[in-house]
C-alpha cells in the first residue's frame, strides 16, 4: 500500500489556509484501507498541529523543510539538524547590512518558538498566516538560541534579488515572498530518506505531492514525484504524474484516486506514472 507524504501550502491546503472537509474525509478512507499519509512542509510544529488534529495524522511529519522529523503520537523529535552557528551569525550579519536598502523582515525558529528582530506587517501577515506567535528580541539575544531556521520576508521582487544575494548561505524558495535558511545539506527529500528508513518503506511505495522549489528533493527522491496543477514548472518538469485539478479543486483526491487504480507492479516496471 501506498505512503503520501504532501506538501501544506499550495498542494493540500485551499486558498484560505484549510485542508477541505471533503479531502480529510478521503485520507481517512485511504488510512482506514491501510495507506500512510503525512505532511511535509516548512512550517513549524505550532503552525502545523492543528492540521494533525483535523487530519488525524499518525505518522512522524516533516517540518522546517526537513530540519525537523515529529511524531505525533510520542510526541517526541525523531529528527533535527539545527543551523550551524557560524551561518547564523552570517545570515543575521548579512540582513542588518541590507535591511535599510531593501524592505525585509526577518523571522527565526527554535523548538520554543519563533522570534522577530522588529515587528513589520510583513512579520504580522506572516503570523497570521501561519496561526502562530512570535516574540521580539535583538540580534544579540537572537545568536544566542539554538535556531532552526531563519526566514527573510518580503515582495517577491526583493526576495528574487535577495536569493542571488544569499545564495552562499544555500536559500529556500517555498513561496515568492519567503526566503528560508536552515542547516547545510538539510532538505525534504534527506528527511522523506530518514523517515521511509525509520518506517521500514521501500521508496517504491512513497508518493510524494508538491507545488514550489522546496519540494524538489522530496520528489526526485520518491517513487513517484507528483506536482499539482498550480505548481511551478520547475517542480512540474521533474514529476511523474501532474494533477489534473489545483490545490483549491481538492487535488489530493484526485492523487488518492490516482495511486488506487494504478497496479503498484506497472509503477514498479515503467518507473513512473504519467498522463
Amino acid at each position: 500500500m501506498w505512503c503520501i507524504i504532501s506538501d501544506l501550502d499550495g498542494t493540500l491546503l485551499d486558498s484560505s489556509q484549510r485542508i477541505p472537509a471533503e479531502v480529510i474525509a478521503r485520507i481517512q478512507r485511504f488510512e482506514n484501507a491501510g495507506g500512510r499519509f503525512t505532511f511535509a512542509t516548512g512550517r513549524s510544529l505550532d503552525s502545523v498541529m492543528p492540521y494533525l488534529g483535523q487530519a488525524g495524522i499518525t505518522t512522524p511529519v516533516i517540518l522546517y523543510n526537513g530540519a525537523i522529523v515529529y511524531h505525533p503520537v510520542t510526541g517526541e523529535f525523531i529528527y533535527e539538524r539545527f543551523l550551524e552557528t557560524r551561518k547564523t551569525e552570517d545570515i543575521v550579519s548579512a540582513f542588518q547590512d541590507i535591511q535599510t536598502e531593501y524592505e525585509i523582515s526577518l523571522l527565526a525558529f527554535d523548538r520554543e518558538g519563533a522570534y522577530y528582530l522588529e515587528e513589520t506587517e510583513f512579520i504580522k501577515k506572516q503570523l497570521r498566516k501561519d496561526g502562530i506567535r512570535a516574540q521580539r528580541t535583538s540580534a544579540g539575544e537572537l545568536l544566542t538560541k539554538q535556531l532552526i531556521k531563519i526566514m527573510l520576508i518580503g515582495g517577491h521582487e526583493h526576495i528574487h534579488e535577495l536569493k542571488n544575494l544569499f545564495s552562499a548561505f544555500q536559500p529556500i524558495n517555498s513561496e515568492p515572498e519567503l526566503l528560508e535558511f536552515i542547516a547545510t545539506g538539510v532538505n525534504k527529500g534527506a528527511a522523506v530518506k530518514f523517515l521511509m528508513d525509520y518506517l521500514d518503506i521501500p521508496s517504491q511505495q512513497l508518493a510524494a505531492v508538491g507545488d514550489n522549489e522546496n519540494d524538489l528533493e522530496m520528489l526526485q527522491t520518491a517513487g513517484l514525484g507528483i506536482s499539482v496543477r498550480n505548481a511551478v514548472p520547475s517542480i512540474k518538469a521533474v514529476s511523474d504524474y501532474v494533477t489534473r485539478k489545483t490545490n483549491t479543486e481538492h487535488a489530493l483526491i484526485e492523487v488518492i484516486e490516482k495511486l488506487e487504480e494504478t497496479n503498484y507492479m506497472t509503477v514498479m516496471e515503467h518507473g513512473g506514472l504519467r498522463r
